[in-house]
């Protein structure tokens, strides 16, 4: 959603920083020959970046005809001077204090002005290391820590003249794409229970190139491919959790429930997650497959860890208590585990996204057919593969067969010494 920037007859300038219209900043306009911006960011609410984020500066460049710079004579700006909101106005922050930069003379127009924030931060490089008027990108990486990830907003605006109250608008918008996930716990009893230990996104470029000039992205430059956890965290291969991963539960509930909703943490409103637009290559599944081809290395898709009660079979897909799988005794990494086990499930996704959009991923629990079994093994409270199988099923597969016929797994206890009683004759 974008939000314009009004001018009042009072010389004030109300701007919207969010979905509602109850939520405005006010803010005094100077009249001057300083060169004012005031920027608006197409926010939503659970945006990172807002307007008051801005007002601790942000990077501008701007071009005039010569295709240089533009210097009043004094400043230059060409991101060496941020756009600040200091005394109850925006100005350029410059070494004198209370001044800024003037607007070009007559004969000088039109200027253009680029505009972008944060500043500096890990996940974006500009390229070159000097931008000029004519090439001006920037490399942009982002983190698969969610915590770390930054919103970034970008901005263009241009002047054929000097404006009558020196100010320009700028309508600063997200350059990244917005993720949530939420739950349905699609089941119509009301003690069906879906425990979900993990879900997030694995095989998703994490680093493309954007134009400041063009206010785009690379739509070929998408490169690394990274996994993203978006509640808990992966135990990968090769690595042993010892950490437990808090399930979160989700009970009947008629209306999708996102994960986070900011009742325990309101730093944590919905959590977002801020990805690259982009359409990567997609795990496909065809239509009508029963057992489809795990995802290659080099195919996105959601991955989730999950298990659910029905109101008639605690175990309907994966465990209360490990005690209870029909092949605990035989087990050698679980044998005297007693917590709960869980399914590793697959989904294809759209992959398509749109720059400053945002998406929420709802996952029906256990839906159709519960998502396709990634793995034939079971997973432990701590994220860890164990050696019990899912019964039923193939990789590949749906969870939940929609085959009407009965199928009874037969299991043999192995013998052992430890079993043996000791018999006197």
């Amino acid at each position: 959603m974008k939000t314009r920037f009004f001018l009042a007859i009072a010389a004030v300038a109300i701007m919207a920083v969010s979905c509602s219209v109850n939520e405005t900043e006010v803010i005094n306009v100077p009249t001057s020959d300083a060169i004012a911006l005031n920027p608006s960011t197409a926010a939503t609410r659970a945006s990172v970046t807002y307007i008051g984020n801005l007002q601790n500066g942000f990077a501008v460049y701007a071009n005039t005809t010569n295709n240089a710079w533009y210097s009043d004579g004094t400043y230059t700006i060409d991101g060496s001077h941020k756009h600040v909101y200091q005394g109850g106005k925006w100005n350029f922050e410059v070494p004198s204090p209370g001044l800024g930069i003037k607007w070009p003379d007559a004969g000088n127009y039109p200027i253009d002005f680029y505009a972008f924030y944060p500043i500096t931060n890990d996940a974006m490089t500009l390229v070159p290391t000097t931008p000029t008027p004519t090439s001006f990108t920037m490399d942009v990486k982002i983190s698969p820590d969610v915590q770390k990830q930054i919103d970034i907003v970008s901005a263009k605006g241009s002047a054929s003249m000097k404006p009558a109250t020196a100010n320009l608008a700028l309508n600063f918008n997200h350059i990244l794409s917005k993720v949530n996930f939420a739950i349905t716990n699609s089941n119509d009893h009301a003690d069906d229970k879906a425990f979900v230990q993990a879900v997030g996104f694995k095989s998703v470029n994490s680093a493309n190139n954007f134009n400041v000039l063009s206010q785009l992205w690379n739509t070929t430059g998408h490169k690394d491919l990274e996994i993203y956890n978006y509640y808990n965290t992966f135990i990968e291969d090769g690595v042993s959790g010892t950490v437990e991963l808090a399930a979160k539960l989700f009970d009947k509930d008629a209306d999708k429930t996102r994960f986070y909703d900011g009742t325990t943490n309101p730093t944590l409103i919905n959590a977002n997650m801020m990805l690259l637009p982009q359409s990567p290559k997609m795990w496909v599944v065809p239509q009508g497959t029963q057992k489809a081809d795990l995802p290659e290395d080099d195919e996105a898709f959601v991955r989730i860890m999950y298990r659910y009660e029905h109101n008639q079979d605690k175990d309907y897909i994966g465990f209360r208590d490990a005690q209870d799988h029909p092949d605990i005794l035989n087990s050698v990494t679980h044998k005297n585990y007693d917590g709960p086990l869980y399914v590793k499930a697959g989904f294809t996704y759209s992959g398509t996204w749109t720059q400053g959009k945002g998406y929420l991923y709802e996952i029906k629990l256990p839906g159709a057919g519960g998502g396709r079994l990634l793995d034939k093994m079971l997973y432990d409270k701590y994220g860890n593969r164990t050696d019990l199988e899912f019964p039923g099923g193939e990789p590949g597969e749906p969870i939940i067969t929609t085959d009407e016929y009965i199928h009874l797994i037969p299991i043999v206890t192995e013998w052992g010494d430890d079993i043996d009683e000791e018999v006197k004759i």
